[in-house]
């Protein structure tokens, strides 16, 4: 028993040594277990902090990227506003250049439009005199032939007597019994031709130039009034010679009769004389090619130009010694176009008191702008001489009241072409318009008696308003310029072709100057003159014969008097309408206009303008009243 027991306290050792090692082993366990647990705690922690470093330095990043997109975006934005600007202006411009252009091409085709119908009634007039000198001719051989048979030659009258005494002659046999004497000298060419016509001897285009040539003289003072004369005797190489009463050409001018003989030579040159001095020198646009290529032909022309003074001779000598150097220097016919205009102008500044020698310096400078348009016109702008500048000089002329009126014309022509010769020029048509004087204008305007010179004068200001950016001037112009649109004188072309000139630069005015639409807004006669001189207008309109003239100012009229009133508010019309008068005027002629039968020529682009005009004075209700009145809308 007592071995069992040692057994029995052997197994509780041994199973206390293995419960002891295994609680070491579980400690060393737990241990280890807990060892990993901190070792994992802290490697959460270290992963949790290096997360949160990275989401930090993440967000920073992003913070960065965000600001600079934004930026960015910013930038971009603006750009694209600038980019928008530059579009909107460059469309703007655009749209004003090409308004602007459009506007060119339209006043173009209106000006070639004019002139086309004024060479189509310059071509009726000129077959209209044809026709009645060819009538006149034929008058003068019927009276020749009724002379040839009371009183033939000495053959034919014994010729007769042998007939009379039964022994008729050999010529009878050959001729009709009745023939007068006259067909017998006539070549068998026209002899061949007198049968279309018993009566009257036929000839051919040669015979009857040479005929009309010869009877020239002696028809026309007594067969046609003095203006018709003159225009037949005009050069037709000339343009500035045979103006127009057309718009937009020279209108008529009215000629002296020419008393003196006519010279011409082959070499281009033609010189008119009244008188023993000289009034009026013409050289053909040829002229400058005779002096290039044939310069003594054009000198032995010219000096056989009469004078009765030494100081004509001696300023016609210096002018043909200038072409004889300018000849034999070799120079190009546009120095010695300049040389001898620079010449020109200084006899001009010198020259006081022979109108007539001034009024032939006048012509050849004349013809010299015409054929160097631009280098002349620059050269009388800028050219001075005694203290006096070439401009002023002509304003000098053009108002003088001595002397013939043809001076004071062609002055005012070299002014205007002067104008025109300064095309897409600011600074010289700045400096001329600057040199016209407002007293000259005035004088022009209200002083002298003769619309043919105001019709120059404003063609010359609307020429110098396409190409200048001062308006100054025309606050004091308005009143005398509009002043013509209100008068009610003897209807005449020229007049018409006056107002319709003023329109045309007040629709000038209104296109190429800043403020110019502002001045005419603001001026008080512009607008009330405009109504009344339409109201006049369709007056008349139905009591002349032809009314192509009135139709044409009647549109014009209606055109700018839509600009004017389009864009105002109606208490600043209410302002132009400030009289009763002016606006029951107004009222009525849009009316009359808006309603008008399609017989009277009234187009349509004219008849929507006059209702526009017409609901921009009444209220709609008003309106409303009118067109119950008057039947409903037209276009309705």
């Amino acid at each position: 028993m007592d071995f069992g027991d040692e057994d029995d306290d052997d197994w509780d050792a041994n199973e206390l040594e293995a419960l002891e090692a295994q609680a070491v082993n579980n400690y060393a366990a737990t241990q280890q277990r807990t060892q990993g647990q901190k070792s994992n705690h802290a490697l959460h922690s270290r992963v949790d902090h290096a997360f949160e470093a990275y989401d930090i330095a993440n967000d920073h990043e992003l913070l960065a990227e965000k600001k600079r997109l934004e930026k960015l975006v910013q930038d971009k934005q603006g750009e694209l506003l600038i980019l928008k600007n530059n579009i909107a202006r460059t469309n703007a411009e655009h749209n004003a250049a090409l308004e602007h252009a459009n506007a060119t091409n339209k006043y173009i085709r209106e000006e070639l439009s004019k002139q086309l119908e004024s060479y189509k009634d310059k071509v009726v007039r000129l077959e209209t005199d044809v026709t009645f000198q060819r009538q006149e001719l034929k008058e003068a051989k019927l009276r020749a032939l009724q002379v040839g048979k009371t009183q033939s030659s000495p053959r034919a009258s014994a010729r007769y007597v042998s007939r009379l005494n039964g022994f008729p002659s050999k010529n009878d046999f050959e001729k009709d019994e009745f023939e007068p004497d006259l067909l017998s000298r006539l070549s068998p060419r026209k002899r061949r031709r007198t049968n279309r016509n018993d009566q009257e001897p036929a000839l051919d285009d040669f015979d009857l130039a040479e005929e009309r040539s010869r009877t020239r003289a002696a028809v026309l003072p007594t067969a046609k009034s003095q203006e018709d004369a003159a225009e037949q005797t005009m050069d037709v190489d000339s343009p500035s010679d045979q103006p127009t009463a057309q718009y937009g050409q020279p209108p008529i001018l009215p000629r002296e009769e020419t008393n003196g003989s006519v010279f011409s030579d082959t070499s281009g040159i033609k010189t008119d004389w009244k008188g023993p001095v000289p009034d009026v020198l013409v050289v053909h646009s040829r002229v400058l090619n005779c002096v290039t290529h044939n310069g003594i032909g054009c000198i032995e022309a010219l000096m056989q130009v009469p004078s009765t003074t030494e100081q004509h001779k001696g300023s016609i000598g210096q002018c043909l010694l200038l072409m004889l150097t300018t000849q034999a220097s070799g120079n190009s016919s546009e120095s010695l176009t300049l040389a001898l205009s620079r010449f020109i102008l200084d006899e001009l500044a010198a020259q006081a008191d022979d109108t007539h020698f001034l009024a032939a310096l006048l012509a050849l400078l004349d013809v010299f702008l015409q054929t160097f348009v631009e280098q002349v016109a620059n050269l009388i702008t800028s050219h001075e001489s005694s203290g006096t500048t070439s401009i002023a000089r002509l304003q000098d002329l053009a108002v003088r009241s001595m002397g013939p009126q043809e001076v004071s014309l062609r002055a005012l022509y070299l002014l205007e072409r002067t104008a025109d010769g300064l095309d897409r020029a600011i600074e010289p048509c700045t400096k001329m318009l600057g040199e016209l004087n407002t007293l000259f204008i005035r004088a022009i305007l209200l002083g002298v008696h003769d619309n043919v010179m105001r019709i120059i004068l404003v063609r010359c200001l609307a020429k110098l308003a396409t190409h200048t950016e001062t308006s100054d001037h025309c606050t004091d112009l308005l009143n005398p310029l509009t002043r013509h649109l209100d008068t009610d004188h003897k209807v005449d072309e020229n007049l018409v072709v006056l107002r319709q000139t003023i329109v045309q630069y007040l629709y000038c005015i209104i296109l190429y100057y800043k403020d110019g639409l502002d001045r005419l807004r603001k001026s008080r006669d512009v607008i009330p003159r405009l109504v009344r001189r339409l109201s006049r207008e369709l007056d008349v309109l139905y009591d002349i014969r032809d009314r192509t003239q009135s139709m044409i100012l009647i549109r014009m009229i209606v055109k700018i008097y839509h600009i004017l009133l389009q864009d105002e508010s109606n208490a600043t019309n209410e302002l132009h309408w400030r009289s009763p008068e002016i606006k029951a005027m107004h009222l009525t002629t849009m009316t009359r206009i808006l309603y008008a039968e399609e017989s009277d020529g009234f187009d349509s682009v004219t008849q929507d303008l006059a209702m526009e005009l017409l609901e921009i004075a009444v209220s709609p209700e008003e309106g409303n009243d009118i067109y119950e009145v008057m039947g409903g809308i037209p276009s309705e």
